[in-house]
């Protein structure tokens, strides 16, 4: 089986490629799905509560995006768990030819190594502020905040081993998931 982790910037359209992906019939794990299933944890819930006195995420998201060190504890807690559920989901589906991990900070996190290739997911810097502000209904400033909490698009290109230009209609995105997927199909 061949690990493919897929990344992206925030609102890059992660999601949308995920979930062509899955249309497509392979077995797909988000990262941020995983980490709101571990703000459900009480252990989880315990830890963050302690350390940034609160849980409530519209908060814990104006801490981490505002100070650098907050956002590498809160990291340090949730990213060893997060590690562990990918790795268990691979085991899972070691019989298939290609699985999917989308993991918004596999070059943050050094995690590229991981996985077999690594495919890219890009938009637009004006595109993914405008979806940002608009899908967690935040101000410029915070959308700004956190998308320079990562890693340029440009930096992320130069490691990617395929990049996916969501610049276009869905249509288009979908025809370039479906020769991207065959693509790795053969490698």
């Amino acid at each position: 089986m061949k690990k493919i982790g897929l990344t992206g910037n925030i609102a890059s359209g992660k999601s949308e490629v995920e979930r062509i992906l899955k249309g497509l019939g392979y077995p797909v794990i988000c990262a941020d799905e995983i980490v709101r299933g571990l703000y459900e944890d009480n252990e989880v819930k315990n830890v963050v509560l302690n350390r940034f006195g609160t849980i409530d995420k519209g908060e814990l998201a104006k801490l981490i995006f505002t100070y650098a060190d907050a956002r590498k504890e809160l990291e340090g807690v949730l990213h060893p768990k997060v590690i562990k559920k990918i790795v268990e989901f691979f085991e899972q589906y070691k019989g298939e030819n290609l699985a999917f991990a989308s993991v918004p900070l596999i070059y943050e996190a050094g995690l590229e190594g991981f996985f077999d290739a690594v495919v890219l997911v890009t938009v637009d810097d004006e595109t993914r502020k405008k979806r940002l502000m608009a899908r967690d209904n935040i101000t410029p400033e915070l959308a700004e905040a956190k998308m320079n909490s990562q890693m340029s698009q440009e930096e992320k290109v130069k490691h990617a081993d395929f990049v996916i230009e969501n610049n276009d209609t869905l249509k288009a995105l979908e025809e370039q998931v479906s020769k991207l997927s065959g693509f790795l199909n053969n490698l």
